[in-house]
């Protein structure tokens, strides 16, 4: 990934790449020279205690000292995509399950009644996002999943 920034020029200021293994190797999906989005700031903040976006913006200015190293984890982090199935969204349930659970951190839902869900081809066909804690990144991740599948998104074909 270090020499993929480097042939593009990016040496100083944020980075966001994401990687997916691969079985022929790690292969770059998408880069860009600002901080990543949907949750992404939010959890390196609760995890390591570093803004990403204060450093993005403040750092380059000489407003902030740089990190002198990599932070050691306070726990763990994990979004899980809301995936609903295409059509024309009837109701959402669930979201106050998924707020009082002691594992939630963050719930987005993207879809109301009468709006449409578009088979999943892109990252703007989702239905929203949770992300919880866990002790470490298996109980994040398993948390995750148990509160996205709290969340109840009924639809009907469209037509």
């Amino acid at each position: 990934m270090f020499d993929f920034l480097d042939a593009v020029g990016l040496r100083n200021g944020p980075g966001h790449t994401e990687v997916k293994l691969t079985p022929r190797g790690p292969r770059i999906l998408e880069s860009h020279n600002r901080i990543g989005g949907y949750a992404i700031n939010e959890m390196a903040e609760h995890v390591y205690g570093v803004d990403m976006e204060r450093y993005a913006l403040a750092a380059g200015l000489g407003l902030l000292e740089p990190l002198d190293g990599s932070p050691e984890p306070r726990g763990a982090m994990a979004l899980r995509c809301l995936l609903p199935e295409p059509g024309r969204v009837v109701e959402v349930t669930g979201t106050e399950a998924v707020r009082a659970d002691p594992a939630f951190v963050d719930l987005h839902v993207m879809v109301r009644p009468g709006d449409v869900v578009n088979p999943l081809t892109w990252n703007e066909d989702i239905g929203g996002y949770v992300v919880a804690r866990g002790a470490d990144a298996a109980e994040a991740i398993a948390h995750s999943r148990r509160l996205a599948d709290l969340v109840r998104v009924r639809t009907e074909p469209v037509g």
